[in-house]
């Protein structure tokens, strides 16, 4: 009994319960008192949170907008199969030809597609330097008025204007925002025309407002507190030119009087608290510029304020809360403790997992948007990262250990050949045996004059092909094996399809990457190995670098393998030398013996025997 009251021996549930109630009773008054305080202030807090969130969301969307208008018509004044058509459209003058015509119309389809047909632009015009329409670019079922058909005289336009200041300035692109003479707001691109660094033009866009600007004004970030503050999105300009929703206009047109656009303008951004006609609270409004534009945005809403009265007198009569309060308390204490035990439990065992075992996790409890599931999804991560990273290094370990053993084999077949030929078609075949992105090897060896490199060994029926008809590259040259056995440099070509280096070879046609490595004995470049594959971005830094032993082996191998030709047949030019001194010995010796029996047997030889001696070889 005496146990149970000792707060040391109660479980940490009861503990926590135990600090709540007391934390309860003691601060009820201060509780009161603050509580109109704190829930204004939190209030405040929290509507200036979702002005910022919501102006930094609205912003980045239209700046978004702002810059795929502005890339897409760069680009499409810049493409190689479109900009000679606008430069074409430019140079017509007077009546035009029947090709002038079909060259219009084909850049009018193609401007229309890119431009158009997305919904960035209402209309596109190509307009000279002189303020001409070249060309001009609409839907295929939207009327074209009479000032925007070709030939029409818009030197006099606030587009064209814009134009020609951007060009003094030195601008590519410029967006200008104006008020025209019906009142009604427009957005249009500017993108100069060049030829040879020189404008020659421009290209003139009208940007869809609804889809760039006006519908990313009206996104919702947080749609609880979109219903309970009236929030509004706005872009202006030092002119005074609003852009917003219709639902909105009224209200931004009169905040615009208030609101800070010109410290937006110059590049500033915070928040601001403004009054306007026709609301009775303060303002609060979120200002900030639009990027690569001379548009300031401006998110607002009223403020708002709790009434706490309700709170306070709930409070002050009524005693009973209290308990209640610190029962919910109690029992809310319990479900955390509850729920951290479980998460803890959670966790060791994600912790403690075994790496190559599926992972098996309580899926209630890794959805939880509380800091438990998110410790829970955080050890989750470290465990796929953990066991991604020990695959990553388990595949770098199997594949050093196949090229050492690749290099190890390379290298025992190379001290024990001694012909040259076989021991570089082995050496081929072995390469594309060991290593699977490589699907064609072959090697090049220097001619005696030093200006080609000539295939000596490659693989596969292309390789039996190239060496039939004598395959061979210039030393020093442009192609991957002139400039490696030229440099005595590695030369690696990643992606063929973006290479200057690289040739198409008809009969390997399906390389997408190469790899060329001199052999080297000492400063003397003998050949190049040279590998390919029909992947992109094949070759690592480690088969680069197992490669470049191998063929380090092979050079000297092959080194070792003339010498020893060479001192093979030295060694049996020596032996027949040998052989003929030793056989014309033993004749004279023969000779000599055979003499000196004649003479004994017959007498010594007289003139005439000497003289026919002689003329028989002896």
């Amino acid at each position: 009994m005496l146990a149970a009251l000792n707060p040391r021996q109660w479980p940490y549930w009861l503990k926590l319960a135990a600090i709540l109630l007391a934390f309860v009773i003691v601060s009820r008054t201060l509780v009161i008192n603050a509580f109109e305080s704190a829930a204004e202030a939190e209030a405040e807090g929290r509507l200036r949170d979702f002005v910022y969130e919501t102006a930094l969301t609205r912003a980045a969307r239209i700046e978004g907008a702002v810059g795929n208008a502005l890339d897409t018509i760069g680009n499409a004044a810049s493409t190689a199969y479109l900009r000679p058509r606008l430069l074409r459209l430019l140079q017509i003058t007077g009546t035009p030809s029947s090709s002038d015509i079909v060259a219009r119309s084909e850049a009018t389809d193609l401007l229309r597609f890119r431009l158009i047909e997305n919904g960035l632009f209402e209309y596109v015009r190509v307009v000279s330097l002189d303020g001409v329409i070249a060309a001009s670019v609409h839907p295929l079922d939207a009327q074209v008025a009479e000032s925007e058909v070709v030939g029409v005289d818009v030197s006099r336009s606030q587009a064209f204007r814009g134009a020609i200041d951007a060009q003094t300035l030195g601008e590519p692109q410029r967006l200008i925002v104006y008020r025209t003479d019906d009142g009604v707001d427009q957005a249009e691109v500017i993108q100069m025309i060049e030829i040879d660094q020189e404008i020659v033009g421009f290209l003139i866009g009208r940007l869809n407002l609804q889809n760039t600007l006006l519908n990313n004004l009206t996104s919702v970030t947080d749609p609880e507190a979109e219903t309970q503050f009236s929030i509004i999105s706005y872009l202006a300009t030092r002119t005074g030119v609003v852009l917003t929703d219709p639902g909105s206009l009224q209200q931004a047109t009169e905040s615009v009087r208030s609101a800070p656009i010109n410290q937006a303008l110059a590049g500033q951004r915070g928040f601001a608290e403004y009054r306007i006609a026709g609301v009775a609270l303060p303002m609060v409004g979120y200002y900030l510029p639009i990027s690569n534009t001379a548009l300031a945005l401006i998110t607002e809403v009223s403020t708002a304020r709790f009434d706490t009265s309700v709170t306070r007198a709930a409070f002050g009569s009524a005693p009973w809360l209290i308990p209640i309060v610190a029962l919910i308390g109690v029992v809310m204490v319990y479900i955390v403790w509850r729920d951290g035990t479980t998460m803890l439990r959670e966790t060791r065992r994600v912790i403690s997992a075994d790496l190559d075992a599926p992972l098996e996790v309580n899926e209630r409890a890794l959805r939880r948007p509380d800091a438990f599931g998110a410790a829970l999804r955080e050890a989750v991560a470290v465990h796929q990262q953990t066991k991604d990273s020990m695959q990553a290094l388990n595949q770098r370990l199997q594949a050093s250990i196949r090229d050492i053993a690749a290099t190890q084999e390379v290298g025992r077949f190379a001290t024990t050949q001694r012909d040259q030929q076989r021991l570089m078609e082995e050496v081929v075949a072995l390469i594309i045996k060991v290593f699977p992105n490589i699907y064609h090897a072959q090697i090049f060896l220097n001619d005696e004059q030093g200006e080609n490199a000539v295939l000596r060994a490659s693989t596969g029926d292309a390789g039996r092909k190239l060496l039939e008809r004598g395959h061979r590259l210039g030393i020093g040259g442009t192609s991957v094996i002139g400039r490696t056995t030229g440099e005595g440099t590695i030369t690696a070509v990643l992606d063929t399809m973006a290479s200057e280096v690289h040739r198409v070879n008809e009969l390997l046609p399906n390389t997408r990457a190469e790899l060329a490595i001199p052999l080297r004995l000492g400063e003397r470049v003998i050949g190049a190995l040279d590998v390919q594959s029909t992947v992109a971005n094949s070759f690592t830094p480690d088969q680069i670098s197992t490669l470049q032993a191998m063929a380090d082996q092979i050079a000297v191998s092959l080194e070792n393998a003339r010498l020893y030709q060479e001192s093979v047949a030295a060694l049996n030019e020596i032996a027949r030398t040998n052989r003929d001194n030793t056989a014309a010995a033993w004749r004279e010796h023969l000779f000599s013996v055979r003499s000196r029996e004649l003479v004994a047997w017959a007498g010594t030889p007289t003139r005439t025997d000497t003289e026919n001696a002689a003329r028989a070889g002896h």
